[in-house]
Parts: structure tokens; sequence; C-alpha cells
């Protein structure tokens, strides 16, 4: 499971470069603790426009909000703001409706200039892969960016994504944000996955690998050496370097 530094590194990177907003992997865990909006209040400009880790309500720069839950889950909402009306997007990769449930009536408790009793609520759909690779937190990273910037959002547009190697792949797609400080922003091209069990890797594209230099996952180019056994040695440099990051999660105390 990804740990919430993580996550929140990773935020910063993205919203930082496509103009988003988010807001702490603690704020739903205050507000859950302390049951009231003064105690995450804070973290919102009210005067100010937002930032990307400050978002003002008023503005329509989507909010992406990672929520920690039952301890050891993550979960995806992001706060968007269409044609003048509230629009919340919402993504579990484990599907628990109790979850989505606790959730949408934690966020529309405290504050109606957040979440409007006409505020529309979108679940997208993901699929839930066996055996669970403690993959909620990339999966939660990769819904976010999708659901706030993808131009017609709906509740199929994780669809195209998915794949039996996912939990993989999101984490390859983490690692080389933040080796580089640059996100691959994910193709909103995909057509809808026709067969869900294909092992066919339709998110692939979510990095093109095709068109990324070894420079951007790593400091330099491997040498060139004509010694078969040292060229072996090389490719298996390149390989680890260019190796998945699989975090353990190290939670810390909420402030």
């Amino acid at each position: 499971m990804t740990n919430d530094s993580i996550l929140d590194t990773f935020l910063a990177i993205l919203c930082s470069q496509c103009n988003l907003s988010y807001l702490s992997a603690f704020f739903v865990t205050v507000l859950q603790r302390d049951k009231t909006w003064d105690a995450v209040s804070d973290w919102f400009n009210v005067q100010e426009p937002s930032t990307y880790s400050r978002p003002n309500l008023s503005s329509t720069t989507p909010i992406l909000i990672p929520c920690h839950v039952h301890g050891s889950h993550w979960v995806a909402v992001v706060h968007r703001i269409i044609n003048n009306s509230v629009h919340f997007y919402y993504a579990n990769d484990l599907n628990h409706e109790e979850t989505e449930r606790s959730i949408k009536q934690l966020l529309g408790s405290y504050n109606r200039s957040f979440f409007p009793i006409d505020a529309t609520w979108t679940k997208c759909e993901s699929i839930t892969y066996r055996p669970h690779s403690n993959e909620c937190g990339p999966r939660t990273l990769m819904a976010l960016t999708i659901m706030a910037i993808h131009p017609n959002p709906s509740s199929g547009i994780l669809l195209p994504y998915m794949d039996s190697n996912l939990a993989q792949i999101t984490r390859t797609w983490i690692a080389s944000a933040l080796l580089t400080g640059q996100v691959a922003i994910p193709s909103q091209h995909l057509q809808p996955a026709t067969d869900l069990s294909s092992s066919r890797s339709i998110p692939c594209y979510l990095i093109p690998w095709s068109t990324v230099s070894p420079t951007n996952l790593s400091h330099s180019n491997p040498p060139h050496d004509a010694n078969s056994s040292n060229k072996s040695k090389v490719r298996q440099d390149r390989n680890n370097r260019q190796r998945k990051i699989s975090p353990v999660s190290t939670a810390r105390t909420p402030p």
C-alpha cells in the first residue's frame, strides 16, 4: 500500500503541472475524527485564489481528495464544478458499497459550499483483481488523475485502463513521476476495453514506453561494451533502475 507521503508528493507534482488542487491525505481522517468543518477549514483558501495545495471553493479548479479508510485502504474522490454545478467522482478498486456510502455521507455532512444538496455523485467503475496486491494507493492516484483531467467525465472513464497487471503498471508510472518530477498524463483517447479478462496491456499507454528515453528514468545512458558478459550486466543494471517501486505503508499520526 502506498503511504501518505508518497501520495502527497505525487499529487503536488501532478497538481502544479496541471493547474489542479488537492487536499492532504489527512483531510478525511481529521474530518472523521473531529466531526466538524472547523478542523479542516485551514486547508482551504477563502480570500485568495486556489493553489495546488490549498483549494478555494469558489474556484472551478478540480480538487483531488485521497481518502484513507478503515486504517488500511485508499479510495479516490474528485470535486469538480461543471456548468456551474458541483460534481463528485468516486473510485474504489475494492468496490465496497458501504465504504462509498460512508465517504459520501461524511463529505456531505458539514459544509454546503463544498457539498451542496444538489451535488451530483458519480461512482467510476473499476475492476477488482484477485489476488489483490496492496494496489489501492497506486490505483487511487491513477483514478484521481483521470477523474480530474478527463474532459467528459462519466462512470465509465476508468474502464479503458483496466488490466490484470494494473498494479505493477501504476507503480512504475508513479515511480517515473517521483524520479523525473513529471507525470506522464494518461491518454484520453483509449477505446473502452471490450474484453476485460484479456491479457492485452491496455494501460501500457499510461507511459509511452516506445518514446521514453532511458535518461528519463535514470541519470545516464548505459555504456556500450563489446564484451557479451558486460552487455548482460548493463541490461541488468538498466532493468534494476527501471524496476517498479512497491512502497510499504508507514502510517503517520494525523495533525
